[in-house]
C-alpha cells in the first residue's frame, strides 16, 4: 500500500524547460507536488507564476545529497516504505 506522501520535483530553476516540466507535473498531480530548486530563485519563480505555486530551495544541497540525486529534473515519491527517485530526461 502506498502512503500519501507529497511528490517532490527537483529542478534547476534557471532552466526554462525544467521549470515548465515541473509546473506541468504540479498541475497534473492536482497540486500535490512540491517543486524544489537546486539552482535559481524561488521568489522570482513565484512572482512569475503570480504566487499560485510555491517553490522551495534545497539549501546547501541537503536533500539532493541525502536522496542521492545526481541529475535534475528528478521526481521523488514513496513506494511502501521506500523512496523512489526517478531522474527524468527532457527532450
Amino acid at each position: 500500500q502506498t502512503c500519501a506522501l507529497t511528490i517532490l520535483v527537483f529542478i534547476d530553476g534557471d532552466d526554462k524547460s525544467q521549470t515548465k516540466y515541473a509546473v506541468s507535473k504540479y498541475k497534473e498531480l492536482n497540486e500535490k507536488a512540491k517543486i524544489i530548486l537546486i539552482k535559481g530563485s524561488p521568489t522570482a519563480l513565484m512572482i512569475e507564476h503570480k504566487n499560485t505555486i510555491q517553490f522551495y530551495f534545497d539549501q546547501d544541497g541537503v536533500l539532493t545529497h541525502k536522496l542521492g540525486i545526481k541529475h535534475v529534473p528528478a521526481i521523488v515519491n514513496q513506494e511502501d516504505l521506500r523512496l523512489k527517485v526517478i531522474e527524468v530526461v527532457l527532450k
